[in-house]
């Protein structure tokens, strides 16, 4: 949350400037670190070419998703409804759409193939072959392929999340690994979208070894693989969707290095109590430079430093930065990068960086000190560009508890099958999995999740 002070206190705290025009717009004449929270004006909605792409629908074949297509009644039809709906999906690129059955095999599906897969016959053995391919699901092939298509691709996967495949050598959990990490390496997101839906069919696969158990009501989920902003717009277009056995019915969780999808400039970030040794001041008149400007009294700010002067506060990233549903809550690191004033010339050399340091800062919220700014700097025109990065990740995370929710296990196997709605095995496992592959990205190369950019004059 940001603090908004009074309009009074706008009026002395900070300048916001525009005059007369450079031929670069004025871009140049803040440190390239600055320009996305001072001149870089931020979308309050995706453009079309963010969501631009191909399509590719993945179906899960195996013979368990039945239950989904025979269970549909005519008010109520959500899995065929997805088949039917995602390639011609208002609000989504689908002008080249492609789609695989997943069971045994990958098999590419023509149009007429996917529509075909709206019905029963598609996930049934043929006479004579009750071992045919539809009796496994490879959701880690249909995983590893969709971290292999072409970057920018927005992949949905269909299916129950109920993984059987004889042929790996390795547990489950090592072989869904190395696809997640592919994917979030690649800086995809993952988003999981969870319906409950009719169920008319047979749950096998059960750890107590049951055939009998077949619930009126089960689990099944839509996994959309994408770069954030065509995850974000197929999350949009879903809210919207014709089908009204899918709009607003879904549980949702987004995974993603990037959660915050929404960082706008601030020109007035930090706010400051009224007196001390910090004032509004003006002094940067470049043309779209709309930069918070300070005046420091370095007299008054070391007097400052044993009396104590108020900081000016910045709360941290404001809450509607991080997108919905996103899976994001979790160690965070901040730190100002500093740079000084060389020349007014607008030119790469005219700002020296003078390093970073994480004074100020606590958690996600920051002080500009008077009294340690005072110490630190010699009078001087300075930047300085605050950043928050997540560096890790919080788990089991609240963003994802729902997906535990949905989960059993061989020890819950009795409770669960009690339940109106058949929960999902080990979709917990899912979750941690999915997780620990987000922790190994944010370690790897940490995000920023919000920030700011503030001109400091020392006097």
């Amino acid at each position: 949350m940001q603090i908004r002070p009074a309009f009074a206190a706008f009026l002395a705290a900070f300048a916001l400037i525009s005059c007369t025009p450079k031929a670069d717009g004025g871009a140049a004449c803040v440190p390239e670190a600055a320009r996305r929270w001072i001149v870089v004006n931020a979308a309050d909605s995706l453009s079309a070419a963010e969501d631009r792409g191909a399509l590719h629908v993945y179906v899960d074949g195996s013979a368990s998703m039945v239950g989904f297509v025979r269970g549909g009644t005519r008010g109520e039809r959500p899995f065929a409804d997805l088949i039917g709906m995602l390639p011609q999906l208002p609000g989504i690129d689908h002008s080249a759409v492609t789609a695989t059955r997943f069971d045994r095999r990958l098999t590419p599906l023509s149009p007429a193939e996917l529509i075909a897969m709206e019905e029963a016959d598609a996930y049934l053995c043929p006479a004579g072959e009750p071992d045919c391919d539809h009796q496994e699901s490879h959701i880690d092939a249909a995983l590893a392929d969709a971290a292999r298509q072409r970057p920018g691709t927005l992949s949905v996967i269909l299916t129950d999340l109920w993984i059987d495949n004889t042929t790996l050598n390795t547990s489950d959990a090592v072989a869904l690994a190395a696809p997640l990490d592919a994917i979030f390496a690649r800086g995809d997101g993952i988003a999981i979208y969870g319906y409950e839906s009719p169920f008319d069919g047979r749950v096998s696969g059960l750890p107590s070894g049951r055939g009998d158990v077949r619930p009126a009501r089960h689990h099944f989920y839509m996994i959309a693989i994408a770069p954030p902003a065509r995850l974000e717009a197929l999350r949009r277009a879903m809210a919207l969707a014709p089908s009204a056995s899918v709009r607003g019915k879904a549980k949702y969780a987004l995974f993603t290095r990037a959660p915050a999808i929404n960082l706008k400039p601030d020109d007035r970030p930090l706010a400051m109590p009224g007196g001390g040794p910090l004032a509004g001041g003006i002094f940067l008149t470049h043309d779209n430079v709309r930069v918070q400007q300070f005046d420091l009294d370095r007299s008054a700010g070391l007097r400052a430093a044993t009396t104590g002067g108020a900081p000016a506060q910045w709360r941290g990233p404001a809450a509607d930065a991080v997108a919905e549903g996103a899976v994001w809550t979790g160690p965070v690191r901040g730190g100002t990068r500093v740079f000084r004033q060389a020349d007014d010339n607008c030119a790469p050399a005219s700002w020296r960086p003078l390093g970073e340091n994480a004074d100020g800062w606590q958690g996600s919220a920051f002080a500009l000190d008077p009294g340690q700014a005072a110490r630190r700097l010699t009078p001087g025109i300075y930047m300085l560009v605050g950043e928050v990065r997540r560096t890790a990740l919080d788990s089991p995370n609240p963003a994802s508890k729902w997906l535990r929710d949905w989960s059993f296990n061989a020890a819950s196997e009795a409770e669960a099958l009690t339940r109106p709605v058949m929960p999902t095995l080990n979709l917990d496992e899912t979750a941690r999995l999915l997780e620990a592959a987000l922790i190994r990205a944010a370690e790897a190369d940490p995000v920023v999740t919000g920030g700011f950019a503030v001109a400091l004059r020392v006097k």
